[in-house]
């Protein structure tokens, strides 16, 4: 007489563990996405600096994933707004009109956010540049 088990093959019962382990990465990246849209991601929110010869930039990130940059020159100013996420080290911001897109990179200490524009680097940190001219004394 035969005995009947209720156990899967080797193989089938295999794939059932790699898709859990697969399942389980996925949902972890997910996670980590979805709590930096809540707001879990607070190294990033708030308002970033950086100056570059005689032009300031103010970058303000805000907790609803939006944001607002302020480029100030000496005869101009411009401002973008729009969307942005985050990824483990890497702020990406969206222009609302999605025309524009910057991707910065988080230092590891969280004190710095660095963006490349045509082969020079811009570092934003959360130290207004002395004597820049920034959203709240532009005139």
């Amino acid at each position: 007489m035969s005995e009947s088990k209720n156990t899967m093959p080797a193989p089938k019962w295999l794939l059932y563990v790699v898709a859990a382990i697969m399942a389980f990465m996925v949902a972890t990246v997910l996670v980590k996405t979805a709590g930096i849209k809540n707001g879990g991601s607070k190294e990033y929110l708030g308002t970033w600096y950086a100056s570059y010869e005689d032009v300031t930039c103010q970058l303000d990130v805000n907790k609803d994933n939006t944001f607002t940059l302020l480029i100030i020159g000496p005869d101009s100013s411009n401002v973008t707004s729009g969307t942005w996420t985050a990824s483990d080290d890497t702020l990406t911001i969206v222009s609302s009109d999605k025309a524009k897109k910057g991707v910065l990179s988080l230092s590891e200490d969280k004190s710095t956010l660095t963006g490349f524009a045509d082969g020079d680097a811009l570092v934003f940190s959360r130290k207004t540049p002395s004597g820049a001219t920034t959203g709240s004394n532009a005139s």
